[in-house]
Formats: C-alpha cells, structure tokens, sequence
C-alpha cells in the first residue's frame, strides 16, 4: 500500500511539472538561416562549419555558431541567433575532393566567407577559394578601422579577389560575379566563369601539395591586392610559386576528377555540366604567367586634372595638387584604361565619395555611395560612364552645427555628376554636394561652397592604380584605400581653394 502512495503521489507531481511547463514554455531564441555550398573542391560530409563574429576584422574566441557539411556536394545550414551582431565569418574545414586527383583529401584545409549580417543574405551562399581572398581583404579593411561600410566593402573586395585570380568579374550578360554566387555544381554557372573559378580552385589544391595551405594563400593574395603587388609576391617562392601551380592545372583533368570524388562521396545527382576538362586546361593554359600579373585599371601616365591644375598622383594613391583651384570648378578629370586590355564590355561598378575640413572647428564632412555605374570599356579604356534613373545616392554627414545627418535618394539626376569628357572620366564634385545639399535642405553640408583646405577622396570598386611603369614595366595598382570611409581602390589628398 505504501508504494501505492509513493508511485501515486509521483504522478501527481509528474502532472504539477507539465502543468508548469505548459504555463512558462521555453522559448527558443530567433535566429537567422544562412546555408549554401562549401567547396575546395566539394567538402564532404562531417567537415565543419563555423560562424563567427568579426571585431575590428579579428574572429571571436568562440563561434555564434555550429554546423556540418551533410553530402558529398558540400550543402551546409548554420542558425546563427539574431541577437549576436555582424560582420560574420562563415570558416568551413575538413575533408574534400582533391581537384588534382579526385581522391578525398584529409588535409583538413579551411576557406571562408564575410557577410555584413545574416538577416539580409541570398538564399544560397558559396564558401570557396576565390571567397576566401575576399574575406582576407575585407579583413585587413576593418582593422584599419573608421566608418566602414562593410557591404560595400565586400563587394569591392570580391572583384579584386576575382581580378587577383585572372576571374571575368561580370559574366555573358554583363552581370556582376559575386564570388559567394561561383557554386561550380550550378550547371547555369556562366561556362567561362565556371571553367576560370575551377582551375583557380584546382590551382590552390596544387600549391597545398607543396605546403601553401588555402588559408596562407588567401592572406598572402590579399597582402599582394592591398600593397599592389604582383599576385603571388607574399608566396614562398614568390610569384613563380604561383604560376608553376597554375600551370601544372593545364594537364590534369579537374573535371573529371571532381565528378568521379562527387560519385564516390555518395553524391547521386550532382555533376559539373557547366564546363569541361578542355575548357579548363585551356584556361590555365592561356592565363599562364599573365596569373601574377597586375590586372585591372589604371590612370594613364599616373596623374589627372583636378579644375585646370595637374594632380600628380603616388603609389599610394596619395595626390599632390600644386596650386590653388576654383572652389566652384572642382572636377575631376580621370583618363582610366585598363591593364592589361581586355574584351569590350559594360559592367556595374560603385563610386565611392567623401569631403571633409581638417579644420577642427569646422566639424563638416559628407561621404556616400552612388550605386550602380555603369561603366563601358572599349579597346582597354573606359568610354562611357552611365548613372542609371533607378541609382542610389546615399550619403551621411555632419553639418556645421554638429549634427549628423544620413539619407539616401533614388532616380536622382547624377549624370551630370560622373559622365566622360573626351578620354577622361569626369567626377564633378560641385555638382554632387549640390545634388545632396538640396536634398537635405542644408547648404551648409556643402564643403565646397566657402574657400579654404579640403580633404577629399574618390574610389571606385573596379581599381584604379597608376600606369607608369615602377617595377620593370608592370603597373603598380593603388592598394585599398587608406581612408577608411571610402570602399575599394581610391585616390584621397587635399586641395586649397579660392
């Protein structure tokens, strides 16, 4: 009788707990889905992945968050909770199918991938190689700290990452390649991109054979983009290190090696269709030497024209103006080619701006973007310079009074503020600051309208560096910016007006 009791009374109390449970639910905080492919080739199953929060371009101690790769095609999911805040790096590590010999690697190597926050992402984010030189660059941005603008940051380390690795930055059609979009199981993949993205791919798995692992290439490419040195330059070995890999891709058969991994894996259904073993060998092959080369654009004969005044232009991207110029004509006469010259296209870039008064009694400055340009290259210059009625004009600022102003504003009228004029790309200054001063009803935001010392820079996402030969004919790229408040490739100085 007395367990009777005993078993009776635990029930009750079994009943008083779920009773409890039921008027105080646990609840499961919010979190974001980001999932897609990793690849060093396909990671297999088991390999992890990992998020982690970047401060001032340096992981957290502990990722926000956990996963594993979960097929042979390397499909990954993370949640990463709402309440941690970005920028995050997605870091994926274990095994994967060696593109060199189609065999499952073990070498545990890591690729990774910056995304501003995980609230806003594409359904689908690729984590690979050409990724990798991105997150790197992004890094070295936000550790230099300043107003960062971290998505504008990531898109203009993309292209130079795709441009460090001989990578088309816009494809057929003239789209931008976004490298977290280059999945080389999507048989829509561009042929061309697919075929270049593979041999670089296969190119890193060849230098991991010699000891350069994925990761120690991917910091030594983005130190070569950011000092504007040749690709290859930080590797041991230097950039023949880099052409032999790239040459050695142009006798194996990645293709099928990866199709015959992708089958052994376990993996039913995926092939890559979108390019093939001849397309890729041609590709090492043709890009050869040209691999370490200095590759994109770049001001003829290293100086501009800012009003009537030559501005002389360093390494650095530093620019001297000699004489005073009239505040009312600041505008900016840019001659960009592009090196080496490559096919006719138009493509989308980002122009990138910010004014301010070294003065510090004077508290104005205005930076911003203006999202997308197009820009046209015919014969290795630039020829046409297009804001489309649907561009965003966004800006933020202090006024005199001190107060910080931001906004943004689509189908402005803005051809009038980047155009070409005869060989020269034109970026009128005035007429920008006028074009945001009327927006926001507040003349004063306007640097230019009083005469006196300005500091100013102008940067674009496809880089701009200087065509005068500085090592034995090869042109030195400007590296990133070094004001923090303008994305990409920039020239920033001062001038003096009257």
């Amino acid at each position: 009788m007395k367990n009777k009791l005993t078993l009776f009374a635990c029930m009750l109390s079994l009943f008083a707990l779920t009773a409890c449970v039921d008027d105080y639910p646990i609840t499961t905080p919010a979190s974001s889905t980001v999932a897609g492919t990793a690849a060093k080739g396909p990671y297999q199953t088991g390999s992890t992945v990992e998020a982690y929060a970047l401060v001032n371009g340096v992981r957290g101690a502990t990722p926000v968050a956990t996963g594993t790769v979960t097929d042979a095609e390397g499909s990954y999911s993370l949640e990463i909770p709402d309440t941690a805040t970005g920028p995050f790096e997605i870091v994926v590590k274990g095994t994967y199918i060696d593109e060199t010999t189609g065999a499952i690697s073990t070498s545990n190597e890591e690729t990774s991938l910056i995304i501003a926050d995980a609230t806003n992402v594409p359904a689908s984010l690729s984590v690979n190689p050409i990724a990798s030189i991105q997150s790197a660059i992004v890094k070295q941005k936000l550790a230099a700290g300043g107003d960062v603008n971290v998505a504008n940051e990531i898109k203009a380390a993309g292209k130079l990452a795709l441009q460090s690795l001989g990578i088309p930055t816009a494809d057929a059609a003239g789209n931008d390649i976004d490298p977290s979009q280059i999945n080389i199981l999507d048989s829509a993949l561009d042929p061309a991109i697919a075929a270049a993205a593979i041999r670089a791919s296969a190119t890193v798995a060849q230098l991991a054979k010699t000891g350069t692992t994925a990761a120690a290439f991917a910091t030594a490419m983005a130190n070569d983009v950011v000092a504007g040195n040749a690709p290859g330059t930080s590797l041991s070995g230097g950039t023949t290190t880099l052409t032999n890999a790239n040459n050695a891709v142009s006798t194996i058969n990645v293709v099928a090696n990866l199709n015959a991994g992708l089958a052994a894996g376990g993996s039913t259904t995926a092939q890559i269709t979108s390019t093939t073993d001849a397309a890729v060998q041609t590709n090492a092959t043709t890009s050869g030497a040209a691999v370490t080369t200095l590759k994109g654009f770049a001001l003829d004969s290293n100086s501009f024209v800012i009003d009537t005044q030559v501005a002389t232009v360093a390494a650095d991207g530093t620019v001297t103006v000699a004489a005073t110029i009239n505040k009312t004509n600041v505008v900016l006469l840019l001659p960009i080619i592009e090196l080496p010259a490559g096919a006719d296209r138009t493509f989308n870039s980002t122009v990138a701006f910010e004014f301010d008064t070294p003065d510090l009694a004077d508290t104005r400055r205005i930076s911003g973007t203006i999202n997308p340009v197009k820009i046209t290259v015919t014969a290795g210059r630039v020829t046409a310079v297009v804001v489309p009625a649907n561009a965003t004009l966004a800006w933020k600022g202090t006024t005199a009074a001190g107060t910080n102003v931001a906004g943004n504003s689509t189908n402005a009228v803005l051809n009038s503020v980047i155009s070409v004029n005869g060989s020269n790309v034109m970026v009128n200054a005035n007429s920008l600051l006028n074009t945001i001063t009327a927006k926001i009803n507040n003349a004063d935001l306007n640097v230019l309208n009083t005469a006196g010392t300005f500091s100013y820079a102008i940067g674009f996402d496809f880089n701009v560096g200087t065509a005068a030969a500085l090592n034995a004919g090869i042109a030195k790229l400007f590296p990133v910016s070094t004001n923090a408040n303008v994305s990409g490739r920039a020239i920033h100085g001062q001038i003096t007006t009257f």
